[in-house]
Protein backbone atom coordinates (compact mmCIF):
# COMPACT_ATOMS: atom_id res chain seq x y z
CA UNK A 1 0.00 0.00 0.00
CA UNK A 2 2.98 2.26 0.77
CA UNK A 3 4.32 1.68 -2.64
CA UNK A 4 1.07 2.64 -4.20
CA UNK A 5 0.91 6.07 -2.13
CA UNK A 6 4.24 6.76 -3.58
CA UNK A 7 3.63 6.12 -6.61
CA UNK A 8 0.30 7.66 -6.81
CA UNK A 9 2.03 10.99 -5.58
CA UNK A 10 4.79 10.84 -7.74
CA UNK A 11 2.63 10.42 -11.21
CA UNK A 12 0.29 13.78 -9.16
CA UNK A 13 3.93 15.60 -9.78
CA UNK A 14 4.37 14.18 -13.58
CA UNK A 15 1.21 15.40 -14.55
CA UNK A 16 1.78 18.99 -13.40
CA UNK A 17 -0.03 18.66 -9.95
CA UNK A 18 -0.19 21.70 -7.68
CA UNK A 19 -2.29 22.08 -4.54
CA UNK A 20 -5.73 22.95 -6.06
CA UNK A 21 -5.42 21.51 -9.98
CA UNK A 22 -3.65 19.00 -12.12
CA UNK A 23 -3.36 18.56 -15.50
CA UNK A 24 -3.63 15.72 -17.70
CA UNK A 25 -2.34 15.52 -21.62
CA UNK A 26 -2.05 12.91 -23.82
CA UNK A 27 -2.86 12.27 -27.91
CA UNK A 28 -3.66 15.96 -27.94
CA UNK A 29 -6.47 15.33 -25.34
CA UNK A 30 -6.48 17.69 -22.50
CA UNK A 31 -8.02 17.21 -18.96
CA UNK A 32 -7.77 19.52 -15.70
CA UNK A 33 -8.81 18.32 -12.12
CA UNK A 34 -9.40 21.25 -9.69
CA UNK A 35 -10.89 21.82 -6.42
CA UNK A 36 -14.26 23.07 -5.66
CA UNK A 37 -16.34 24.25 -3.16
CA UNK A 38 -17.26 22.30 0.07
CA UNK A 39 -14.88 19.36 -0.37
CA UNK A 40 -15.62 18.43 -3.96
CA UNK A 41 -13.93 18.79 -7.35
CA UNK A 42 -14.36 19.74 -11.46
CA UNK A 43 -13.03 17.75 -14.05
CA UNK A 44 -12.52 19.83 -16.89
CA UNK A 45 -12.64 16.82 -19.76
CA UNK A 46 -12.39 17.02 -23.33
CA UNK A 47 -16.42 15.95 -23.67
CA UNK A 48 -17.16 19.05 -20.76
CA UNK A 49 -17.31 19.46 -17.28
CA UNK A 50 -17.74 16.91 -14.79
CA UNK A 51 -18.64 18.41 -11.10
CA UNK A 52 -17.69 15.82 -8.48
CA UNK A 53 -19.25 16.84 -5.45
CA UNK A 54 -17.65 15.47 -1.54
CA UNK A 55 -18.22 12.24 -1.03
CA UNK A 56 -18.08 10.36 2.40
CA UNK A 57 -14.61 8.99 1.77
CA UNK A 58 -11.89 11.21 0.76
CA UNK A 59 -8.36 10.37 -0.34
CA UNK A 60 -5.25 13.05 -0.09
CA UNK A 61 -2.71 11.90 -1.94
CA UNK A 62 -0.67 14.99 -3.23
CA UNK A 63 -2.47 14.58 -6.50
CA UNK A 64 -5.70 16.48 -7.11
CA UNK A 65 -6.70 14.35 -10.17
CA UNK A 66 -6.26 11.16 -8.00
CA UNK A 67 -8.37 12.47 -5.30
CA UNK A 68 -10.86 13.67 -7.77
CA UNK A 69 -11.36 10.73 -9.95
CA UNK A 70 -11.91 8.89 -6.49
CA UNK A 71 -14.78 11.18 -5.45
CA UNK A 72 -15.94 10.73 -9.16
CA UNK A 73 -16.06 6.88 -8.94
CA UNK A 74 -17.92 6.79 -5.69
CA UNK A 75 -20.06 9.40 -7.01
CA UNK A 76 -20.86 6.87 -9.70
CA UNK A 77 -21.04 3.94 -7.49
CA UNK A 78 -23.83 5.93 -6.03
CA UNK A 79 -25.54 5.80 -9.71
CA UNK A 80 -25.54 2.39 -10.08
CA UNK A 81 -27.41 1.53 -6.65
CA UNK A 82 -30.47 1.11 -7.83
CA UNK A 83 -34.11 -0.52 -6.26
CA UNK A 84 -35.56 -2.56 -9.34
CA UNK A 85 -33.45 -3.68 -12.30
CA UNK A 86 -34.35 -4.75 -16.30
CA UNK A 87 -33.50 -6.57 -19.32
CA UNK A 88 -35.55 -6.88 -22.57
CA UNK A 89 -35.22 -10.65 -22.29
CA UNK A 90 -36.00 -10.66 -19.07
CA UNK A 91 -39.80 -10.29 -17.58
CA UNK A 92 -41.12 -8.75 -21.11
CA UNK A 93 -38.93 -6.25 -20.05
CA UNK A 94 -40.36 -5.30 -17.26
CA UNK A 95 -38.26 -3.87 -13.87
CA UNK A 96 -37.92 -6.99 -11.26
CA UNK A 97 -37.35 -5.80 -7.90
CA UNK A 98 -34.01 -5.97 -6.75
CA UNK A 99 -31.95 -3.10 -4.53
CA UNK A 100 -28.88 -4.14 -6.06
CA UNK A 101 -25.72 -2.86 -8.36
CA UNK A 102 -27.12 -2.42 -12.10
CA UNK A 103 -24.19 -3.42 -14.41
CA UNK A 104 -24.29 -0.06 -16.05
CA UNK A 105 -26.31 2.87 -17.46
CA UNK A 106 -26.91 0.93 -20.58
CA UNK A 107 -26.62 -2.21 -18.60
CA UNK A 108 -29.59 -1.88 -16.37
CA UNK A 109 -29.61 -5.75 -15.14
CA UNK A 110 -27.07 -7.84 -12.90
CA UNK A 111 -24.76 -10.09 -15.32
CA UNK A 112 -22.84 -13.01 -13.06
CA UNK A 113 -19.29 -11.98 -14.27
CA UNK A 114 -19.50 -8.09 -14.39
CA UNK A 115 -21.13 -8.38 -10.33
CA UNK A 116 -18.52 -11.12 -9.77
CA UNK A 117 -15.38 -9.06 -11.08
CA UNK A 118 -16.76 -5.69 -9.38
CA UNK A 119 -17.37 -6.85 -5.80
CA UNK A 120 -14.07 -8.53 -6.11
CA UNK A 121 -12.13 -5.91 -6.72
CA UNK A 122 -14.46 -3.20 -4.63
CA UNK A 123 -17.60 -3.84 -3.93
CA UNK A 124 -17.63 -6.24 -1.41
CA UNK A 125 -15.81 -3.61 0.92
CA UNK A 126 -17.60 -0.65 -0.19
CA UNK A 127 -21.22 -1.63 0.25
CA UNK A 128 -21.29 -5.58 1.20
CA UNK A 129 -25.08 -5.71 1.86
CA UNK A 130 -25.69 -4.45 -1.95
CA UNK A 131 -23.50 -7.04 -3.02
CA UNK A 132 -24.96 -9.84 -1.55
CA UNK A 133 -28.07 -9.35 -2.71
CA UNK A 134 -26.83 -8.71 -6.07
CA UNK A 135 -24.96 -11.74 -6.22
CA UNK A 136 -27.99 -13.37 -4.58
CA UNK A 137 -30.17 -12.29 -7.68
CA UNK A 138 -28.08 -14.59 -9.86
CA UNK A 139 -28.67 -18.29 -7.55
CA UNK A 140 -31.36 -20.13 -8.91
CA UNK A 141 -32.72 -23.51 -8.63
CA UNK A 142 -33.09 -26.36 -11.32
CA UNK A 143 -36.01 -25.39 -14.11
CA UNK A 144 -37.33 -28.45 -13.92
CA UNK A 145 -38.80 -28.10 -10.37
CA UNK A 146 -37.39 -31.59 -9.04
CA UNK A 147 -33.70 -31.51 -9.61
CA UNK A 148 -32.05 -30.55 -5.79
CA UNK A 149 -29.73 -27.73 -5.04
CA UNK A 150 -28.97 -23.75 -5.90
CA UNK A 151 -27.06 -22.90 -8.93
CA UNK A 152 -25.10 -20.17 -10.11
CA UNK A 153 -26.86 -18.49 -13.31
CA UNK A 154 -24.56 -17.90 -16.44
CA UNK A 155 -24.09 -15.14 -18.51
CA UNK A 156 -24.56 -15.19 -22.01
CA UNK A 157 -21.87 -15.77 -24.21
CA UNK A 158 -20.87 -16.79 -27.50
CA UNK A 159 -23.14 -19.72 -27.92
CA UNK A 160 -25.68 -18.17 -25.62
CA UNK A 161 -24.70 -19.66 -22.60
CA UNK A 162 -23.46 -22.48 -20.48
CA UNK A 163 -22.21 -24.90 -21.06
CA UNK A 164 -20.45 -22.91 -24.23
CA UNK A 165 -19.75 -19.98 -21.81
CA UNK A 166 -18.94 -22.12 -18.09
CA UNK A 167 -17.29 -19.46 -16.52
CA UNK A 168 -20.33 -18.71 -14.08
CA UNK A 169 -17.83 -19.98 -11.21
CA UNK A 170 -16.47 -15.96 -11.36
CA UNK A 171 -19.43 -15.71 -9.12
CA UNK A 172 -17.63 -17.77 -5.87
CA UNK A 173 -14.75 -15.01 -6.28
CA UNK A 174 -16.74 -12.36 -5.29
CA UNK A 175 -18.85 -14.60 -2.17
CA UNK A 176 -15.75 -15.71 -0.49
CA UNK A 177 -15.41 -12.20 0.78
CA UNK A 178 -18.89 -11.86 2.11
CA UNK A 179 -19.23 -14.93 4.18
CA UNK A 180 -18.76 -13.47 7.37
CA UNK A 181 -22.99 -13.42 6.74
CA UNK A 182 -24.19 -16.75 8.11
CA UNK A 183 -27.07 -17.23 5.83
CA UNK A 184 -25.10 -15.84 3.01
CA UNK A 185 -22.35 -18.10 3.76
CA UNK A 186 -24.93 -21.21 3.86
CA UNK A 187 -26.22 -19.95 0.16
CA UNK A 188 -22.88 -19.82 -1.36
CA UNK A 189 -22.05 -23.64 0.00
CA UNK A 190 -25.07 -25.09 -1.28
CA UNK A 191 -24.39 -23.47 -4.36
CA UNK A 192 -20.91 -24.40 -4.68
CA UNK A 193 -21.84 -28.28 -4.24
CA UNK A 194 -24.69 -28.11 -6.66
CA UNK A 195 -23.17 -25.81 -9.22
CA UNK A 196 -19.17 -27.85 -9.16
CA UNK A 197 -21.27 -31.05 -9.36
CA UNK A 198 -22.79 -29.97 -12.21
CA UNK A 199 -19.97 -28.75 -14.15
CA UNK A 200 -17.70 -31.41 -12.83
CA UNK A 201 -19.91 -33.57 -15.39
CA UNK A 202 -20.90 -31.15 -18.11
CA UNK A 203 -18.01 -29.54 -18.68
CA UNK A 204 -14.51 -31.25 -16.92
CA UNK A 205 -12.89 -33.38 -19.40
CA UNK A 206 -10.62 -36.22 -17.61
CA UNK A 207 -8.86 -36.21 -20.99
CA UNK A 208 -7.36 -33.39 -20.45
CA UNK A 209 -7.70 -32.52 -16.65
CA UNK A 210 -9.26 -29.27 -17.39
CA UNK A 211 -12.39 -27.43 -18.19
CA UNK A 212 -14.32 -26.80 -21.27
CA UNK A 213 -15.57 -23.43 -22.08
CA UNK A 214 -14.99 -20.10 -23.85
CA UNK A 215 -12.18 -17.50 -21.99
CA UNK A 216 -13.98 -15.35 -19.16
CA UNK A 217 -15.26 -12.17 -20.05
CA UNK A 218 -13.75 -12.43 -23.68
CA UNK A 219 -17.03 -13.54 -25.36
CA UNK A 220 -17.67 -12.33 -28.51
CA UNK A 221 -16.19 -15.04 -31.01
CA UNK A 222 -14.29 -13.72 -33.57
CA UNK A 223 -12.58 -10.74 -31.43
CA UNK A 224 -10.51 -13.32 -29.73
CA UNK A 225 -11.06 -16.66 -31.47
CA UNK A 226 -10.54 -17.35 -35.39
CA UNK A 227 -12.69 -15.73 -37.35
CA UNK A 228 -14.46 -18.68 -38.74
CA UNK A 229 -16.05 -19.40 -35.20
CA UNK A 230 -18.26 -17.12 -36.16
CA UNK A 231 -20.58 -18.85 -37.47
CA UNK A 232 -19.58 -22.67 -35.72
CA UNK A 233 -18.99 -22.02 -31.58
CA UNK A 234 -18.20 -25.60 -31.34
CA UNK A 235 -14.25 -24.89 -31.15
CA UNK A 236 -15.30 -22.66 -28.49
CA UNK A 237 -17.07 -25.37 -26.58
CA UNK A 238 -14.62 -27.73 -26.73
CA UNK A 239 -11.85 -25.68 -25.82
CA UNK A 240 -9.96 -25.01 -23.06
CA UNK A 241 -9.45 -21.59 -21.63
CA UNK A 242 -6.90 -20.22 -18.82
CA UNK A 243 -9.18 -17.50 -17.35
CA UNK A 244 -11.77 -20.63 -17.38
CA UNK A 245 -10.30 -23.13 -15.54
CA UNK A 246 -8.40 -20.64 -13.04
CA UNK A 247 -11.92 -19.38 -11.51
CA UNK A 248 -13.03 -23.48 -11.12
CA UNK A 249 -9.80 -23.75 -8.88
CA UNK A 250 -10.39 -20.71 -7.18
CA UNK A 251 -14.12 -22.45 -6.95
CA UNK A 252 -12.15 -25.90 -5.60
CA UNK A 253 -10.46 -23.98 -3.11
CA UNK A 254 -13.49 -22.78 -1.65
CA UNK A 255 -15.01 -25.87 -1.95
CA UNK A 256 -12.17 -27.48 0.03
CA UNK A 257 -12.08 -24.71 2.91
CA UNK A 258 -16.40 -24.75 3.47
CA UNK A 259 -16.04 -28.46 3.60
CA UNK A 260 -13.55 -28.75 5.79
CA UNK A 261 -15.75 -26.30 8.11
CA UNK A 262 -18.71 -27.98 7.59
CA UNK A 263 -16.84 -31.83 8.94
CA UNK A 264 -17.70 -32.60 4.63
CA UNK A 265 -15.26 -35.44 4.00
CA UNK A 266 -15.32 -33.82 0.45
CA UNK A 267 -12.98 -31.43 1.67
CA UNK A 268 -9.98 -33.87 0.84
CA UNK A 269 -11.97 -34.76 -3.10
CA UNK A 270 -12.00 -31.06 -3.24
CA UNK A 271 -8.48 -30.11 -2.53
CA UNK A 272 -6.86 -32.98 -5.00
CA UNK A 273 -9.30 -31.84 -7.61
CA UNK A 274 -7.59 -28.49 -7.08
CA UNK A 275 -4.25 -29.46 -6.75
CA UNK A 276 -4.61 -31.54 -10.19
CA UNK A 277 -6.29 -28.98 -11.78
CA UNK A 278 -3.53 -26.58 -10.71
CA UNK A 279 -1.05 -28.65 -12.44
CA UNK A 280 -2.88 -29.40 -15.72
CA UNK A 281 -3.34 -25.45 -15.90
CA UNK A 282 0.96 -24.58 -15.67
CA UNK A 283 1.80 -27.33 -17.88
CA UNK A 284 -0.86 -27.09 -20.76
CA UNK A 285 -0.76 -23.36 -21.03
CA UNK A 286 2.68 -22.26 -20.56
CA UNK A 287 4.15 -21.68 -24.13
CA UNK A 288 8.07 -21.42 -23.62
CA UNK A 289 9.10 -20.04 -27.04
CA UNK A 290 6.84 -17.16 -25.98
CA UNK A 291 7.56 -16.60 -22.11
CA UNK A 292 3.70 -16.72 -21.65
CA UNK A 293 0.56 -18.84 -20.42
CA UNK A 294 -1.46 -18.63 -23.75
CA UNK A 295 -5.50 -17.86 -23.31
CA UNK A 296 -6.72 -20.91 -24.53
CA UNK A 297 -5.86 -24.46 -26.33
CA UNK A 298 -7.29 -26.74 -28.66
CA UNK A 299 -10.24 -29.31 -28.10
CA UNK A 300 -9.14 -32.91 -26.62
CA UNK A 301 -8.96 -34.29 -29.58
CA UNK A 302 -6.52 -31.77 -31.08
CA UNK A 303 -5.10 -29.81 -27.74
CA UNK A 304 -3.16 -27.58 -30.28
CA UNK A 305 -1.19 -24.35 -28.58
CA UNK A 306 -2.74 -21.27 -29.83
CA UNK A 307 -0.81 -17.81 -30.11
CA UNK A 308 -3.15 -16.06 -28.32
CA UNK A 309 -3.08 -14.26 -24.69
CA UNK A 310 -5.26 -12.19 -22.70
CA UNK A 311 -4.38 -10.22 -19.46
CA UNK A 312 -7.42 -11.01 -17.15
CA UNK A 313 -6.14 -14.80 -17.17
CA UNK A 314 -2.82 -14.21 -16.71
CA UNK A 315 -3.47 -11.72 -13.81
CA UNK A 316 -5.97 -14.13 -11.98
CA UNK A 317 -3.54 -16.83 -12.45
CA UNK A 318 -0.98 -15.01 -10.68
CA UNK A 319 -3.31 -13.98 -7.96
CA UNK A 320 -4.68 -17.91 -7.46
CA UNK A 321 -0.98 -18.78 -7.04
CA UNK A 322 -1.56 -21.49 -9.83
CA UNK A 323 1.67 -20.50 -11.61
CA UNK A 324 5.59 -21.14 -10.50
CA UNK A 325 7.12 -17.75 -9.16
CA UNK A 326 9.76 -17.61 -12.20
CA UNK A 327 7.43 -18.18 -14.96
CA UNK A 328 4.71 -15.59 -13.11
CA UNK A 329 7.14 -13.02 -13.09
CA UNK A 330 8.26 -13.37 -16.83
CA UNK A 331 4.84 -13.96 -17.82
CA UNK A 332 4.02 -10.47 -16.77
CA UNK A 333 7.19 -8.86 -17.85
CA UNK A 334 6.32 -9.84 -21.12
CA UNK A 335 3.07 -8.92 -21.11
CA UNK A 336 3.01 -5.94 -23.90
CA UNK A 337 1.47 -2.49 -23.33
CA UNK A 338 1.10 0.28 -25.29
CA UNK A 339 1.03 4.04 -24.74
CA UNK A 340 -2.37 3.92 -23.28
CA UNK A 341 -1.52 1.12 -21.66
CA UNK A 342 -2.21 -2.54 -21.31
CA UNK A 343 -4.41 -4.24 -24.10
CA UNK A 344 -6.84 -7.28 -23.00
CA UNK A 345 -5.55 -9.58 -25.80
CA UNK A 346 -2.53 -10.02 -27.59
CA UNK A 347 -2.17 -10.31 -30.39
CA UNK A 348 -4.55 -7.56 -31.64
CA UNK A 349 -6.28 -8.10 -34.85
CA UNK A 350 -6.60 -5.36 -37.50
CA UNK A 351 -9.33 -6.85 -39.59
CA UNK A 352 -11.37 -6.78 -36.34
CA UNK A 353 -13.59 -3.80 -34.90
CA UNK A 354 -12.32 -2.37 -31.41
CA UNK A 355 -13.88 -4.01 -28.70
CA UNK A 356 -12.21 -6.81 -26.45
CA UNK A 357 -9.79 -6.42 -29.21
CA UNK A 358 -7.52 -3.01 -29.59
CA UNK A 359 -9.09 -2.39 -26.33
CA UNK A 360 -8.15 -1.56 -22.66
CA UNK A 361 -10.60 -2.37 -19.99
CA UNK A 362 -10.16 -1.04 -16.67
CA UNK A 363 -11.32 -3.75 -14.55
CA UNK A 364 -8.46 -6.09 -15.98
CA UNK A 365 -5.98 -3.24 -16.16
CA UNK A 366 -7.32 -3.15 -12.05
CA UNK A 367 -6.18 -7.28 -11.91
CA UNK A 368 -3.10 -6.35 -13.32
CA UNK A 369 -2.14 -4.15 -11.19
CA UNK A 370 -2.81 -6.28 -8.52
CA UNK A 371 -1.05 -9.18 -10.13
CA UNK A 372 2.20 -6.13 -10.51
CA UNK A 373 1.57 -5.90 -6.98
CA UNK A 374 1.68 -9.51 -6.01
CA UNK A 375 4.80 -10.18 -7.84
CA UNK A 376 6.66 -6.39 -6.60
CA UNK A 377 6.74 -5.55 -10.39
CA UNK A 378 7.22 -1.67 -9.50
CA UNK A 379 7.09 -0.24 -13.31
CA UNK A 380 3.84 -2.37 -14.30
CA UNK A 381 2.57 -1.05 -10.91
CA UNK A 382 3.14 2.40 -11.73
CA UNK A 383 1.66 2.21 -15.68
CA UNK A 384 -1.48 0.23 -14.66
CA UNK A 385 -2.03 3.58 -12.03
CA UNK A 386 -1.41 5.82 -15.16
CA UNK A 387 -3.70 3.92 -17.45
CA UNK A 388 -6.54 3.23 -15.10
CA UNK A 389 -6.45 7.18 -13.90
CA UNK A 390 -5.91 8.35 -17.83
CA UNK A 391 -8.69 6.86 -18.88
CA UNK A 392 -11.21 8.02 -16.48
CA UNK A 393 -10.14 11.54 -16.47
CA UNK A 394 -10.26 12.02 -20.24
CA UNK A 395 -13.37 10.24 -20.52
CA UNK A 396 -14.61 12.25 -17.37
CA UNK A 397 -16.32 9.23 -16.49
CA UNK A 398 -15.66 5.17 -15.59
CA UNK A 399 -16.20 3.18 -18.71
CA UNK A 400 -15.95 0.17 -19.63
CA UNK A 401 -13.06 0.26 -22.30
CA UNK A 402 -11.39 2.54 -23.56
Amino acid sequence: MLKMICLTVALGAAMGSTARAADLDFDGRHTRAETAAEGGYRLHAPQGEVRVSAQPMRSETGSVLFDALFGLAQQEMEADRVDAIRDPAFNHGKPVPCACFQTGERWPYVWTRDVSFAADLALSRLDPVRTRQSLQFKLSTARDGHTPGLFVAQDTGSGGSWPISSDRVVWFLAARGLLDDAAFADQVWQALQATLAQDREAVFDARVGLYRGETSFLDWREQTYPDWTREDVRFIGESFALSTNVLHYQALRLAEQLARQHGDARATTYGQWADALARQVDTRFWREDAGQYMSYIGEAAHPVPYAKYDLLALSLGVLADVFPADRARRALANYPAVAGGSPVVWPQEAQQPIYHNRGIWPFVSAYSLRAARRLDDAPRIAMEIESLMRGTALAGSNMENY
